[in-house]
């Protein structure tokens, strides 16, 4: 994993803390954006963390190849970032854009408590 992956995760970090947030959804979610912008698009990423009603993270990379869920059994050890979000985001989508897409996802109040 490049530098850039627990660079983010600690940024998300910090930025929630001096909100007085809990951490972990954001930064689970962030890491497999993350991970996923330098593995797949292979690009730079840049991180944007916006709190609001709900707490709002988007992950812009210069790729527009899109994201593709996978079925993935027990013994995989990877593949499961688009399931997280599903799970743990309140809501999330993906914008193509010029250059890439960006991947965001959002997060209730209550999950951050």
């Amino acid at each position: 994993m490049l530098p850039a992956v627990p660079q983010a995760r600690r940024v998300t970090a910090d930025a929630l803390a001096r909100a007085g947030l809990a951490s972990w959804p954001a930064t689970l979610l962030v890491s497999e954006l993350a991970a996923n912008a330098v593995d797949h698009a292979r690009t730079e990423f840049e991180l944007r963390i916006l709190l609001g009603r709900r707490l709002r993270v988007e992950v812009r990379d210069a790729s527009q190849v899109l994201p593709a869920r996978r079925t993935v059994d027990v013994e995989s050890e990877r593949g499961r970032g688009l399931h997280l979000l599903d799970c743990v985001a309140a809501d999330w989508g993906i914008k193509i854009g010029r250059p890439g897409k960006t991947v965001w996802f959002e997060l209730d109040p209550s999950a951050l408590t």
